[in-house]
């Protein structure tokens, strides 16, 4: 008989917590009063007040009412408040460290009704210590007061996330979203519980599967080139570029030769192929730049001119992919994943750096000096 009265009231502890993690896609935010409050029945100045808030009180804002009213919760009651008198309340990460966990009450008070039993490792937002040795505290949509000794500081660990990752509030895939994480991302795990990490990343906080967590730091991925065929000007149809000195504009002539495709605008012929990419003057066999395929991130592909006295190709430099995630702003507008080849003669005292994006071509021509030879400024 004490074994089953046992395990009913272990139920009635527990349940609260479970129920709010099914809720926690709704998350609720923690407030608190800047001005002394009236807490009201409904969501008017004439409603009756349930109690007066004190500043600095911390209320649970269940949502927004038209008007300027926030439904919140507060040491078990419900009411109404101007919004205007909330401030956002900034936690600090803690962590439970009670074995038998930390009993959350809706009061500061060990007389205080339940509200759920924190288990051992969890870990929640510390709002403020308040008198009589209690703290104000938040875990998914829970919030209450637990004993601040069974809260501590935690001690971080810096690991990796082996595959993209979405960060949640609670330790179920039901809580609501905080953040996404890349693969190969760096993150900092401030407690593991029942398969799930606690996990921060600059601004970005949650938990996440602790299966998608490595301590193995990740080797960075060489990036490479082999063709320019899909870095070219497909989506432009006229375009205003700044070219040596001058801004000129037109209509983007485009020639397909099998797989090599070449566009032309005033003054200025691109090609792009899975050779490599050219420039130079329309209507002619003058060309300014040749880059070969394929490129290798940060490993030299030689670039050859013709030397007509010894008639034969001349090693005369070097390319070197940087990137292909680049981002990078002109007039034209932001464009991402930017290719950026950096050219480096053995004849000139500065380099060329070149940056291709995706649908759009050649966008910037700049040099190790600042000096702008080539930009998108406009299309259609």
């Amino acid at each position: 008989m004490k074994k089953i009265l046992s395990a009913i009231v272990i139920l009635f502890i527990l349940l609260p917590m479970f129920s709010s993690v099914t809720e926690a896609s709704t998350f609720h935010e923690v407030k608190k009063t800047e001005i002394t409050t009236p807490l009201r029945v409904k969501a008017s100045p004439k409603a009756d007040v349930i109690t007066s808030l004190p500043k600095g009180t911390f209320v649970t804002q269940l949502n927004t009412v038209k008007g300027g009213w926030s439904h919140v919760q507060v040491k078990g009651k419900k009411g109404y408040v101007a919004t205007s008198a909330l401030a956002v309340s900034n936690g600090k990460i803690k962590i439970v460290n009670s074995k038998i966990g930390a009993v959350l009450r809706e009061t500061a008070s060990p007389k205080s009704k339940i509200v759920a039993t924190l288990r051992d490792k969890l870990i929640v937002e510390d709002f403020g210590a308040v008198a009589g040795g209690w703290s104000f505290v938040q875990y998914g949509n829970l919030t209450g007061y637990v004993s601040t000794k069974s809260i501590s500081v935690t001690k971080p660990v810096k690991k990796y996330t082996k595959a993209d990752a979405t960060l949640r509030n609670v330790t179920s895939t039901t809580g609501k979203k905080t953040g996404s994480l890349k693969k190969n991302k760096e993150i900092y795990v401030h407690s593991n519980v029942s398969g799930w990490s606690y996990v921060t990343s600059g601004s970005l906080r949650g938990y996440m599967l602790s299966s998608q967590v490595t301590a193995t730091k990740p080797k960075a991925e060489v990036q490479t080139l082999k063709t320019f065929t899909n870095l070219r000007p497909s989506k432009i149809n006229w375009m205003k570029y700044y070219f040596d000195g001058d801004v000129l504009n037109g209509t983007v002539e485009k020639r397909v030769y099998g797989n090599e495709y070449g566009y032309v605008v005033p003054s200025v012929y691109t090609g792009y192929s899975p050779g490599g990419f050219i420039m130079g003057a329309p209507e002619s066999d003058f060309i300014w730049t040749d880059i070969p395929t394929p490129l290798i991130q940060n490993k030299p592909t030689r670039l050859y001119e013709f030397d007509w006295n010894l008639e034969k190709d001349v090693h005369v430099g070097n390319a070197y992919l940087r990137t292909t995630n680049a981002t990078i702003t002109t007039p034209a507008g932001t464009f991402k994943n930017v290719v950026h080849i950096e050219e480096k003669y053995y004849d000139l005292s500065f380099t060329i750096h070149y940056y291709f994006a995706p649908g759009y071509g050649l966008i910037k021509v700049k040099d190790s000096k600042g000096r702008l030879s080539y930009e998108l400024r406009s299309y259609k």
